[in-house]
Order: structure tokens, then C-alpha cells, then sequence
């Protein structure tokens, strides 16, 4: 039996969206093609916690086809299967958890809180075996994962090598899982 690792932020979760709009920045997803574009605004870590109350994780938006995605991963595993993986900000950004929940029962259902885990440990925690597999956007989490034993799937990004499959990510992860992962 499969079981999906679904990161939030990134994959279904717009955090990039909000902490530009939280900053008072100008948001252009081409441009933001690593994680540590904070550094370009001349901010630190410490400056984004700050902003990264209950309150702001817990009305960051859906990513425009993060709908689409947690659909497709529910219908082809079905939510018993699903669990959500989350990293805080920091390990000292406690609003991040109680907001993170507030989010997948408001947008998601209560279905899903038992099965949320946000952490400051590494995901590859939960790789069991090969049928365990991580969708998540950022390079490290996946090459972590899979050298812990399980699978990845590294959702298109701008900040990551699938880049060129941003505007198709939905159908970039339905390949993988129909056609095996690489």
C-alpha cells in the first residue's frame, strides 16, 4: 500500500505568495528561484518569523492548482493514505503549527488533522520503504527522503531543476505516479 508524504508550502499552500505580501513586496514567482530570496530584500530568517504569525499561516492561500493536486492524490490513494508534512519556519515559530492546523481544518476538514505533522525534523523521518512517497518541492527534502529508503517526487518550482513544468504541475505528478518515479 502506497502512503503519500504531502509537503504544504510550495505544493498546496501559496507561502510564498503571502510572506511576499506580508513584507510588502512585489510578487513574480519566475523570479523567485531560490529559498533564500529573502536574503535579496536584505532580511533575515528572524525578519520572516516575525511576520509568520497563527494569523498569517492560517489564511495563506491554496497554490493556484493546489486544489488540483490534493485531489488527484485523494482520489488516487484516497485520504487514508495522505498525511501532511510540514516544516516550521523555525524552531521557535510556534504560531506556524497552531496556524498550520487552523489552515487544513478550514480549507481541508478535520479528516486531516489527525494526520499533520509539522516539524523541525528532517521528512525523511517517514520514509518507511519505497512506498512511502514524499511530494514536496524543495531538492534536499526529496534527496533526504530517498536516501532514508523511500520515494520522492520533486513538484515543478521555480526555484528547483523542473522548473520548466510550472505551469503543468499537476500533470507532471500524475506522470510519475502512473509511470513510475525517477
Amino acid at each position: 500500500m502506497k502512503r503519500i508524504i504531502l509537503d504544504m508550502d510550495g505544493v498546496i499552500v501559496d507561502w510564498m505568495r503571502g510572506i511576499h505580501k506580508a513584507m510588502g513586496w512585489n510578487y513574480v514567482p519566475e523570479n523567485e528561484t531560490s529559498w533564500t530570496f529573502y536574503k535579496n530584500h536584505g532580511v533575515t530568517i528572524k525578519d520572516l518569523e516575525e511576520k509568520c504569525s497563527h494569523g498569517f499561516w492560517c489564511r495563506l492561500p491554496w497554490m493556484p492548482d493546489g486544489v488540483e493536486i490534493f485531489n488527484l492524490l485523494e482520489a488516487l490513494y484516497g485520504k487514508e493514505n495522505i498525511y501532511l508534512v510540514s516544516h516550521q519556519l523555525t524552531p521557535t515559530n510556534f504560531g506556524g503549527t497552531s496556524g498550520k492546523q487552523s489552515w487544513v481544518l478550514k480549507e481541508i476538514g478535520s479528516d486531516y488533522i489527525n494526520r499533520l505533522f509539522v516539524t523541525t525534523a528532517s521528512k525523511s523521518i517517514f520514509a518507511c520503504d519505497k512506498d512511502c512517497i514524499l511530494v514536496d518541492d524543495r531538492p534536499e527534502n526529496c534527496d533526504e527522503f530517498i536516501a532514508a529508503g523511500g520515494s520522492a517526487i520533486l513538484v515543478p518550482a521555480y526555484h528547483n531543476k523542473n522548473r520548466d513544468w510550472c505551469n503543468q504541475r499537476v500533470d507532471f505528478i500524475e506522470e510519475r505516479l502512473k509511470y513510475g518515479i525517477k
